[in-house]
């Protein structure tokens, strides 16, 4: 897949979990909703400045943006990044990994016996 429709489907994902509409996140990143629909939809590329903006909205690493994985943009993962900033990034993606795993497995977030 090309840089531009992984970078584009993760700013649309990060986008609706954070239950913004394209004209909100486009305000507030400077560019029209037009060109961000660009964006998500891999057509065009982002500025740099454009990317910074993007990246300070949804508070994560540019390299997020840019991962071929599914990623969960959600505030339980941000927390955890920050919590292990000093750890080892393989043991981040595998905490990452059960993490989504077992949101996969209980959609409902609930335990079995309620």
């Amino acid at each position: 897949m090309k840089i531009r429709k992984i970078l584009g489907r993760n700013v649309r994902k990060a986008r609706r979990q954070h239950r913004m509409t394209q004209e909100q996140l486009s305000e507030k990143v400077n560019i029209t909703a037009k060109h961000l629909s660009m964006i998500e939809t891999g057509n065009k590329f982002v500025s740099e400045k454009c990317l910074e903006k993007i990246v300070e909205v949804f508070d994560v690493k540019p390299s997020m943006l840019l991962d071929e994985r599914e990623m969960n943009f959600t505030r339980e993962i941000r927390f955890v990044n920050i919590i292990f900033t000093d750890a080892n990034s393989e043991f981040i993606d595998k905490l990452i990994k059960i993490m989504l795993d077992k949101d996969e497995a209980d959609p409902g977030g609930g335990h079995p016996h309620e």
